[in-house]
């Protein structure tokens, strides 16, 4: 469709197709990562938004409801939308909690020089540990009047004041710590095994793009 039928024959595309990082150019500025990161966060976010609507009552529910029991509860209060309530909010903070993530995940990439080939177990799995701090301070505030947005009925202006009417501007940061001791050994654990199942994998050397998915 988008090569011809020499080119596919020969397998001469002119770029790497399976490695976006190894055939975008080097002058690949702050404000591409930012944007990508960004549209990246949303499209990850607001996929999963429902389910994470059903999380939530599930883990505040008194009444122990199971799966299909929150579901239909949820619905019937006010249809399809009830599973989205709270999306703008976590939307609006994740466009800077994920452009910041990738956009420090990729330079620090390039600084500390882990793309040369080799494994960088440690040094690998701290920068996404570094990434995670800042997208976190980013995130945290969005993810607690989205909880709150998700278990009451207040709309969006309306959950921020009260919220900070009633406990400060520190309760939009309460939780960072305990959410920062959860995220980080996770962003260490991805990022090293990602980065360095590429490694000793070699997809550069393949055909077929399943390295990346398995990495």
């Amino acid at each position: 469709m988008f090569f011809s039928e020499e080119a596919k024959k020969n397998k001469d595309y002119g770029v790497d197709i399976l490695d976006w990082e190894g055939s975008r150019p080097d002058n690949f500025s702050f404000i591409k990562h930012m944007f990508a990161g960004s549209m990246a966060g949303i499209m990850e976010h607001c996929g999963m938004f429902p389910f994470d609507t059903i999380k939530t009552h599930m883990q505040a529910s008194k009444a122990k409801l199971g799966f299909f029991k929150s579901v239909a509860r949820l619905y019937k209060e006010h249809g399809l939308l009830r599973f989205y309530k709270g999306a703008n909010v976590i939307a609006s903070g994740c466009i800077p909690a994920h452009a910041c993530y990738f956009t420090t995940y990729e330079v620090a990439k390039e600084k500390f020089g882990i793309e040369d080939g080799k494994t960088h177990f440690l040094l690998s799995g701290m920068i996404g540990s570094m990434a995670t701090l800042f997208h976190d301070a980013f995130l945290t505030p969005s993810d607690v009047i989205k909880q709150r947005m998700q278990l009451g009925n207040l709309s969006t202006l309306e959950c921020i004041k009260k919220t900070i009417r009633e406990e400060g501007l520190i309760a939009l940061y309460r939780s960072y710590p305990i959410t920062t001791m959860m995220n980080i050994p996770f962003a260490f654990v991805i990022v090293s095994a990602n980065e360095n199942i590429k490694v000793y994998a070699k997809p550069k050397e393949k055909d077929y793009p399943f390295v990346y998915y398995f990495a």
